[in-house]
């Protein structure tokens, strides 16, 4: 089958540690489970057991993180220090930085233990898998985030996976649900707008908190930015591969 292009994949993320700063790849492989090497680590905090989020710990937001690629251990650099740190060795320095006692650990360990959602400590059911939810790719249009951010049309603030150049209108990408995203021999399924919380709202590095983020999305869309998608076929994602959307039937 032959898609028409109506655009092209100008940005390409991953977020290594659950919460903290992403980083910007030139291609990304997904797989059923989405984009491999997203999210594959967490912070847990030791006196409760519950995983950290951006809520819990805003402070996350601004530790930088540099990919060691989708198979290899992520490195840190806290705020305050000059050295990056492996994920798993910076318990110490993470623990002074939150003012708590944390660790950091991979989803795998946690994945038949604790749920990610919200970062509350809800013990999933065997056949669940770890924090298992159906949309697992986060996709965002460019000129959704020019009208979320006139001021530097920066990505990071709603922190997508894949940022699409298909035009000027914002929202674009809300009227996919249903149908499917191909960027090569990917096929990404739409399954529901990205509901917005404080996150906008929250201050990362070199972006100010802009409290007003969320409140302009809930007037303008009812709480919408950007949709997630599911995985229907495994590929490959490259910058500046074209973008066809196809339909259900």
């Amino acid at each position: 089958m032959t898609d028409a292009s109506i655009g092209r994949v100008v940005g390409l993320w991953r977020f290594p540690v659950k919460s903290m700063s992403g980083c910007p790849e030139r291609g990304l492989e997904i797989d059923r489970n989405g984009v491999r090497g997203d999210r594959g680590f967490a912070v847990r905090d030791l006196s409760t057991g519950v995983v950290l989020s951006h809520d819990s710990a805003p402070l996350l937001l601004h530790v930088a993180v540099r990919s060691g690629g989708a198979d290899q251990p992520p490195e840190l650099l806290i705020p305050g220090r000059v050295e990056w740190l492996h994920a798993p060795e910076a318990r110490a320095a993470l623990s002074t930085y939150l003012a708590r006692e944390v660790e950091v650990v991979e989803r795998a360990a946690l994945r038949a233990e604790l749920s990610f959602d919200y970062g509350l400590p809800v013990r999933n059911e065997p056949d669940q898998g770890f924090g298992d939810v159906a949309a697992v790719v986060h996709v965002v249009s460019t000129a959704s985030i020019a009208w979320l951010n006139e001021r530097d049309n920066n990505a990071r603030v709603p922190r997508p996976n894949l940022v699409l150049d298909v035009g000027d209108v914002a929202f674009r990408e809300h009227t996919w649900v249903g149908q499917r995203i191909v960027i090569g021999d990917a096929v990404l399924v739409v399954t529901e707008v990205t509901e917005r919380c404080s996150l906008l709202n929250q201050s990362q590095p070199g972006l100010a908190a802009d409290p007003e983020n969320l409140r302009r999305v809930q007037t303008e869309t009812g709480g919408g930015l950007g949709v997630y998608a599911s995985i229907q076929h495994a590929g490959s994602l490259r910058l500046g591969e074209s973008v066809a959307i196809r339909s259900a039937t």
